[in-house]
């Protein structure tokens, strides 16, 4: 949803579902899930907006994959294509001790693998 949502552009459970490749239906599921934890603002048919503690948290998801692409990269010897779908399996499940310890060797780095910023949170 973060990447689809531009600025302040709704995002469609169309576009979301071809993004995610699956059914609307699971798209729809998971959209009442999410507003109910007020992590999205849906209106029925008109889309789909990232509340502030949504893009909070996509800000933090998109940071510790990042991080851990470089890690991975760099401390592990991990090829720079392969690093991504490591990071995806692992970002959800790092806890902050461990990421703070990753960082804590990285250093402050603005740039991930593949030359993507990397978020900085507040």
């Amino acid at each position: 949803m973060f990447y689809l949502q531009k600025g302040s552009t709704l995002v469609s459970t169309s576009s979301l579902a071809e993004r995610l490749e699956i059914k609307d239906a699971s798209v729809t599921s998971m959209i009442k899930k999410l507003s109910d934890s007020e992590f999205i603002d849906y209106t029925s048919h008109k889309g789909i907006k990232l509340t502030k503690k949504g893009k909070d948290i996509a800000l933090r998801i998109i940071r510790k994959h990042r991080l851990l692409e470089i890690y991975l990269n760099e401390s592990l010897k991990l090829e720079a294509d392969k690093v991504h779908k490591e990071a995806e399996k692992l970002e959800h499940y790092v806890s902050d001790e461990l990421m703070q310890n990753i960082e804590n060797v990285l250093g402050n780095r603005l740039y991930g693998v593949h030359g993507e910023e990397i978020p900085v949170l507040n």
